[in-house]
């Protein structure tokens, strides 16, 4: 990795740490970034540390489903194995028993990108150790001069174990996760289904129509229950439509 001596890479590659301490060592690695530890109270205005039977199991049938080395992050929204797992029946609770699809997103990602948020709750369980960007969508900037804006310094860094989950609440801005090994990190994602299916031209059209008489949120709409704002340095997410509202540096989350 830029920046890492390769002598230290070899004992990066299994596992970050863990506690205080790997949170601690997350921080010194990125001086000017805020890094929450699982049990640090600031992460109560995102989401909280989803308590759940079953996780170490289910992550432990995901790790070799999902594969290592990747070049550029992969999602997989629903994995039938992964769902018919004895385990995934404790998600129920926290979506109120809506259908759900239990995926994967994995890969070698080590920057912030863009913010994606849901009108529901989402499970992330970390398969390896991995660090999330997040942010508040109250924090957006509805009325700047060159439309919705989000500064990227206002993000804060969670340090999430493997084998533990985050429930991130509604309304919480976040996407694909940062690597803490060379190999990349994996992780489980669970919302209810239909999530991140691509929009039919009616409901772009709809879209279209709520942000045209002056809802802003609309225009940020990017998929069935995503609305995503992207980093201008995203080429990938601009191209396809997503706003480039996010201003100042493409975080990057050094380990």
């Amino acid at each position: 990795m830029e920046g890492t001596a390769a002598a230290s890479a070899g004992r990066r590659a299994e596992s970050f740490g863990s506690g205080a301490s790997a949170a601690d060592r997350l921080a010194r690695a990125n001086p000017g970034l805020a890094v929450l530890g699982p049990g640090d109270p600031r992460l109560a205005r995102y989401g909280r540390i989803a308590e759940l039977p079953g996780l170490a199991a289910l992550a432990q049938a995901a790790a070799p489903r999902i594969p290592s080395n990747l070049e550029a992050n992969a999602y997989t929204a629903s994995d039938p194995e992964l769902e018919a797992h004895p385990a995934a029946a404790a998600f129920g609770p926290v979506f109120g028993f809506q259908p759900l699809q239990v995926g994967w997103n994995a890969g070698p990602n080590t920057r912030l990108n863009g913010l994606e948020w849901h009108a529901s709750p989402e499970v992330l369980v970390a398969v390896t150790d991995l660090a999330l960007l997040l942010g508040r969508v109250e924090d957006i900037d509805w009325d700047s001069p060159g439309g919705p804006a989000y500064p990227s310094d206002l993000v804060e860094c969670l340090f999430l174990p493997a084998g533990s989950a985050l429930e991130i609440f509604p309304g919480t801005m976040h996407l694909a996760p940062c690597r803490l090994s060379d190999r990349g990190f994996k992780s489980l994602v669970v919302l209810p289904r239909g999530t991140n299916e691509i929009l039919s031209e009616e409901e772009k059209a709809a879209a279209a129509k709520r942000a045209a008489a002056g809802d802003p949120r609309a225009r940020l709409l990017f998929m069935r229950n995503k609305w995503i704002l992207a980093h201008p340095e995203r080429k990938v997410l601009v191209d396809k439509g997503a706003w480039p509202g996010i201003t100042g540096p493409n975080v990057e989350v050094r380990y």
